[in-house]
């Protein structure tokens, strides 16, 4: 009966450090912010994965100062196939990239 308890004590402390392992890897390496992965397959083609790459038309985006709602507008007709919720975190990405 004590080596019983003291085997399932033994899993419930395997299971908690797994837990916490598990926990801290997903911290070190959060994933992509959701609009990321769009941007990066439909649109850094032109801008560069980090916005950094200037167009002929003008600045790169990282450089240029738009609203979120300018920039919506812009991804909106770019990204017409997409669902509104796709867009929009497609727009709050390329936000992050703009300087301060």
């Amino acid at each position: 009966m004590r080596n019983e308890a003291v085997f399932c004590a033994a899993l419930v402390l395997i299971g908690a450090g797994s837990l916490v392992f598990q926990a801290q890897a997903q911290t070190a390496n959060p994933p992509p912010a959701p609009g990321k992965k769009v941007f990066v397959e439909r649109c850094a083609k032109c801008h560069g994965e980090d916005g950094t790459k200037p167009l002929d038309s003008g600045p790169a985006l990282a450089d240029r100062k738009l609203s979120e709602e300018q920039i919506l507008k812009n991804v909106r007709g770019r990204l017409k196939g997409e669902p509104d919720e796709t867009q929009r975190a497609v727009a709050a990405y390329i936000k992050s990239l703009q300087k301060k």
